[in-house]
């Protein structure tokens, strides 16, 4: 196809738009289409679903700028997908900036510290969009790790504030416990070794199946964590994750299966370049883990988004090259998709706008992709208040136009316990039903999410071409950890339904 007579009259212009439009509905149905960049009232780092859908966001005590000075204050807003709608909803009690994030089994949304290392937390209701006290830490944080245990308690450890002993959060009490007996200082050394330029970091914590935690990285030891211990022996140095493993601090990891995490990127400043294409999968169900290196990314990557979609594959957008902050040099514009089953990555749309560091990502209750932010840092001129809405591939069929959705809904109080059955009505020809537990991260950061398949044990016709499908859930509750989840229903093409919400019970 030629573009050399465009702009020579109204008939060439015919023309080029009949040979392009076929070519644009193709690639839609490849590497899928961004909508169009919608305006954010602030610049936003952080991110939280919500169980409804809606998409908790905030900067900091400004809306552009970090400004540590700054009083208790948070600049906070609710975005509504369905309408690119705000709802202002600033916390007035804490800054907020680069805390820890997670959230409780009732659906809240938990902040730990930020702000330049303070005591502080704050809970968001959902239902009526309120901040409030969630009971300050005996340590003061920023850059910590929070992470929701199968005892629906809430587990803090680490951060820029370099001190080595976790703190509990406990629901009935609404107040945090520290744990003097879980000493961190060999994961806090190993850091400050490794890394002894850059003090602001999160630790990676996932729950394993084995019901301790797993911390990954982002230096190279991993380590088994038993949060429950009232001893001593309670945390174990297992190995590097791989002979001569680099420092891979704003790497993304994400729990792509049960018990199996993804490490994609990272940076370590002190190789050239800095940030790396590689990739690494843990498998973490057995005793020992098992270390095994995936396909690389087409780009190297640090400050990026790993997000799991409702067919099981692994979105990664957004970071940059050259690992260095407060900057649009080195930013990636081209997303790409991993599929776990062939060990593939392929690119996706590209998007308009550079979202490197303190940008944030997460999946949509749709099926689709927000990506928003970069930047908070005033006058720096990588601000991106601003976000943008990506529609996968499965979400178009072949020919470029939108796919049919299965249809989904959950009999019965959409709560459920693990091991239990639910039964959801859908479409004929699903293929399978997956749950992915809604996520609040930053950085990159999601210890929280994790995609959940279930089984199909059967069905029944109930007329109007659905079926009441039987699902058993996994029985393990360290796999299915309490919470709010999405469960999708995925056809045959690979289309995801609408997720509807579940809630898990301890």
């Amino acid at each position: 196809m030629s573009l050399q007579i465009l702009g020579k009259g109204a008939r060439a212009y015919a023309v080029v738009s009949l040979v392009c439009l076929p070519l644009a509905a193709q690639s839609r149905a490849q590497r899928g289409e961004w909508g169009s960049v919608v305006a954010w009232p602030h610049v936003p780092a952080h991110i939280a679903q919500l169980n409804d859908g809606r998409m908790l966001t905030w900067a900091a005590a400004t809306p552009d700028d970090f400004n540590l000075s700054a009083p208790n204050y948070t600049v906070a807003s609710v975005f509504d997908p369905r309408f690119n709608s705000f709802q202002n909803s600033p916390n007035p009690r804490q800054n907020m900036f680069c805390s820890g994030l997670c959230r409780t089994i009732d659906g809240r949304v938990m902040a730990v510290g930020g702000g330049a290392a303070t005591t502080l937390t704050s809970l968001f209701n959902p239902s009526n969009s309120s901040w409030t006290n969630g009971g300050d830490t005996a340590l003061r944080r920023w850059y910590p790790t929070a992470v929701t245990l199968p005892s629906g308690q809430l587990f803090t450890v680490l951060g820029s504030a370099e001190n080595p002993w976790p703190e509990v959060w406990t629901p009935n009490t609404n107040s945090w416990s520290i744990k003097y007996n879980i000493n961190l200082a060999a994961i806090l050394n190993e850091y400050l070794t490794f890394s002894p330029d850059d003090y602001e970091w999160y630790p990676w914590l996932h729950v394993a199946p084995n019901s301790n935690l797993f911390y990954s990285g982002p230096t190279p030891g991993m380590y088994w964590i038993d949060p429950d211990s009232t001893g001593t022996n309670n945390v174990q140095y297992i190995r590097p994750r791989v002979a001569g493993d680099r420092m891979r601090i704003w790497a993304s990891t994400i729990m792509y299966r049960p018990g199996k995490l993804l490490i994609t990127g990272g940076r370590d400043m002190t190789k050239n370049p800095p940030a790396t294409s590689q990739t690494l999968s843990i498998d973490i169900n057995g005793n020992s883990p098992v270390v095994t290196a995936t396909a690389p990314m087409n780009y190297a990557r640090a400050f990026h988004h790993a997000i799991t979609l409702p067919n099981g594959e692994i979105f990664v957008a957004g970071g940059n090259t050259n690992g260095q902050k407060f900057t649009d040099n080195g930013a990636i514009l081209t997303p790409e998709i991993w599929n776990p089953n062939s060990n593939s990555w392929r690119l996706a749309a590209p998007m308009s706008v550079p979202r490197p560091y303190h940008s944030t990502a997460a999946l949509l209750k749709d099926g689709r992709v927000l990506i928003i932010g970069g930047g908070v840092c005033g006058p720096c001129g990588a601000n991106h208040p601003d976000g943008q809405i990506y529609s996968p591939p499965y979400l178009f069929s072949s020919n470029g136009a939108v796919a049919s959705r299965p249809a989904l809904s959950i009999n019965g109080s959409g709560q459920a316990r693990p091991g239990n059955f639910i039964v959801a009505r859908s479409s004929s020809g699903i293929s399978s039903f997956n749950l992915i537990r809604l996520q609040a991260t930053t950085h990159g950061m999601q210890t929280d999410t994790r995609f959940v398949p279930t089984t199909i044990w059967g069905g029944n016709w109930v007329g109007s071409g659905l079926i009441d499908y039987y699902l058993r859930l996994p029985s393990n509750g360290n796999v299915l950890v309490p919470g709010d989840y999405w469960l999708f229903a995925v056809n045959q093409n690979g289309t995801p339904s609408t997720g509807q919400t579940i809630r898990i019970l301890p």
